[in-house]
């Protein structure tokens, strides 16, 4: 049924008085500038409510000249700062969880349906434990990112350097798939091989619960 149901939509074509031009340039964008602009979408398997979203993150952010939150579809909202250090701010401190789901975010595009909007990536800040001396430098950070995600960038001292107990690497990561449950990095050097945890591997089994090990 389904076939079929897909082989006549198909087969439909619109007749010249139902095919509608309209110049984009023309409408009103003016309040919706991508620059000062984040679309977020609460990862959770339940409805969660348009003002609750609102009302927590407008405490829990805090922007200095207020935020404007407009709900485009189901547990997607659309944030508007007023000015671009309060939107960084909140990109600086993600990833970010509401009632213990993921709340992704993304840039806005004008282009984009609120419902067809799909959210593949969060950075989060990942701790490597276990790594040789050696390789405790942002040369093999960044391996290292590249290989659990896409890295982003690498804490370091105020001399610069990445040396102590663990490496701590922020890195976007792929939401969609599953995470792997290890990976095994075999150095070209006289260094033995080591294993690279998951991002989970701060105790909280959970990938959108590693926000908490920050």
């Amino acid at each position: 049924m389904p076939g079929d149901i897909s082989s006549l939509c198909s087969k439909l074509s619109l007749d010249d008085d139902e095919k509608i031009q309209i110049s984009v340039e023309s409408l009103d964008l003016e309040n919706l500038d991508e620059s000062l602009s984040l679309v977020g979408r609460v990862l959770a398997n339940r409805v969660i409510n348009f003002d609750s979203i609102a009302d927590l993150y407008k405490r829990l952010w805090n922007p200095r000249d207020g935020l404007i939150c407009k709900l485009l579809a189901e547990n997607t909202v659309l944030f508007q700062f007023r000015n671009l250090i309060d939107r960084q701010k909140v990109i600086n401190g993600s990833p970010w969880l509401f009632d213990k789901f993921l709340h992704a975010l993304s840039d806005m595009n004008v282009s984009q349906i609120g419902s067809k909007l799909d959210i593949t990536s969060c950075p989060f800040w990942v701790r490597l434990h276990d790594v040789p001396i050696g390789l405790i430098n942002k040369s093999f950070a960044t391996e290292a990112g590249n290989i659990i995600g896409k890295f982003i960038t690498v804490d370091t001292d105020s001399d610069g350097l990445s040396i102590g107990r663990f490496l701590r690497i922020r890195v976007d990561i792929n939401i969609s798939k599953p995470l792997r449950r290890s990976v095994t990095v075999i150095p070209v050097s006289s260094i033995p091989p080591l294993a690279l945890p998951p991002p989970t591997a701060h105790g909280s089994g959970l990938l959108c619960q590693a926000a908490h090990s920050r």
